[in-house]
């Protein structure tokens, strides 16, 4: 066999490990897309509560966890408790005045 000359069957198998690449960078970039326009989704319709002195950023997630899984005076949380709020409900400036 020549040098440099590939046989049709070791083509057959390049071309195919080619495809079969693409196909899976495809699909971990379609996944990618999916996956940061589902957490975009997710922050874009968490409420935001109203800026109060319970409602800032330095409170600790204790305190939204007492009021919030109590469901005495606040909305009950619609998700497991996290170390953090504010990333997606961050408090807004309220519109009565």
């Amino acid at each position: 066999m020549e040098v440099g000359v590939r046989s049709p069957k070791r083509q057959q198998i390049i071309r195919l490990s080619q495809r079969l690449l693409k196909i899976a960078l495809g699909l971990l970039v379609l996944g990618l897309v999916f996956g940061v326009g589902f957490y975009g989704v997710l922050f874009a319709v968490a409420p935001r509560p109203v800026a109060k002195a319970y409602h800032q950023w330095g409170v600790p997630f204790q305190k939204c966890l007492e009021c919030h899984q109590s469901g005495n005076h606040a909305p009950l949380m619609t998700h497991r408790p996290v170390r953090f709020c504010f990333p997606c409900h961050r408090p807004r400036e309220d519109q009565k005045k």
